[in-house]
């Protein structure tokens, strides 16, 4: 069982994402930050609304604005996730 969980740890992307830290590489935001915090509260709504394609589209234009900002690539990397577990649930029930 453990060897099957780290498996699907694995070849899950948030398992994929890397971070940087190095302040160097870092760009400047043009999204607020109060302009930020209602976003991730929308985006926090529609993921337990399990709209996931919505939650990736709107992690992706906020990315546009703000591409260092490690939330929202989590966030985005967790929807993709579930995203493709949605989809195999489906084609196994087909």
């Amino acid at each position: 069982l453990g060897f099957i969980y780290i498996q699907i740890l694995l070849k899950s992307r948030i398992g994929k994402l890397t971070l940087t830290t190095d302040i160097s590489k870092k760009q400047k935001a043009t999204i607020t930050s109060e302009n930020e915090e209602i976003a991730l509260e929308y985006i926090d709504q529609m993921y337990k609304d399990r709209k996931y394609k919505e939650v990736e589209k709107t992690c992706e234009r906020l990315l546009k604005r703000d591409p260092d900002n490690n939330v929202i690539k989590i966030l985005k990397a967790k929807a993709q996730d579930a995203l493709k577990l949605k989809n195999s649930y489906n084609s196994l029930l087909k």
